[in-house]
């Protein structure tokens, strides 16, 4: 049974988007008052199964076979709901047209920043689910977030977003 679910869930050509918009509307009656950014780990064995690789893991502290993501958390004190998340696929993934093809990746699915699928996350929220914006609470040590910070920031989205303690801070008037 557990082969079969896993199988429809991977090779299905359902679409899901509104299946995360509809979740995300429910959640969106806990009044969340962050939208929670949090990494996503899922370890492996193999390395067939889509955007595997032996790659770090920032909440686990170390490498690991594994295939990472990000989940979007709506949140309001102990009341938390998933309702966004994407997968990131290692840039070893783009060069590899025998392994894409197996595992059934997109032609124009390629890799791109953490912080590049935070934004597309928190835009498809805003724009397309037109859900209210909470503050943005992410844990960014050890990824690039300058060009997130300038994208919510010039989209006038709150943030709140742990950085590097090496990343330099400009004074503005």
């Amino acid at each position: 049974m557990d082969q079969c679910l896993q199988q429809f869930v991977n090779q299905s050509p359902w679409r899901w988007d509104g299946v995360r918009n509809a979740l995300a509307a429910r959640a969106s009656a806990i009044r969340p008052r962050a939208w929670i950014i949090d990494e996503a780990v899922f370890p492996k064995n193999g390395r067939s199964s889509v955007g595997v690789a032996r790659q770090y893991a920032t909440s686990a502290g170390r490498i690991l076979n594994c295939q990472l993501g990000l989940a979007v958390i709506m949140a309001n004190g102990a009341d938390r709901c998933v309702v966004n998340w994407r997968l990131a696929l290692p840039r070893s993934w783009d060069d590899d047209p025998e392994r894409r093809a197996r595992a059934r990746v997109p032609g124009p699915e390629r890799h791109r920043p953490l912080w590049r699928h935070v934004f597309d996350a928190v835009n498809e929220m805003t724009d397309e689910w037109s859900l209210r914006p909470a503050p943005v609470v992410w844990d960014s040590v050890g990824h690039e977030v300058r060009p997130l910070l300038r994208g919510l920031a010039g989209r006038g989205l709150p943030y709140l977003v742990r950085v590097s303690e090496h990343l330099p801070v400009l004074q503005t008037r």
